[in-house]
């Protein structure tokens, strides 16, 4: 039982060491839009070339937002993995199929 709180509590940090992390580099994603715009409103930039800037911000944002809401799954799972874990010796379940050995021919 000690295990399983010691791991819940290792899962914890390392979701708060990575929502620290998610947060820092989001600021600076956005401190970057920010000077971008900034360029395009003293015309530093070409006006064609705002319409490719909005669609990577656009895109950007969306790659983040996907890519925490993996990452809050996957920790979700890891706590949730060794809140109550299962045996060791528990099968495995009959719905995952295991691969087929390869052969390989010696020559």
């Amino acid at each position: 039982m000690y295990s399983t709180t010691m791991m819940t509590k290792a899962v914890e940090y390392h979701k708060n060491l990575f929502d620290n992390s998610f947060a820092m580099m989001t600021s600076l994603q956005d401190q970057g839009n920010k000077m971008m715009d900034l360029a395009f409103e003293k015309k530093l930039l070409p006006d064609g070339s705002k319409k490719i800037r909005s669609y990577w911000v656009d895109v950007t944002k969306q790659g983040q937002n996907n890519y925490k809401k993996y990452v809050d799954w996957s920790f979700d799972r890891a706590k949730a993995f060794f809140a109550s874990p299962e045996p060791v010796s528990s099968p495995a379940p009959e719905s995952v199929p295991f691969p087929a050995p390869v052969e390989t021919s010696k020559k």
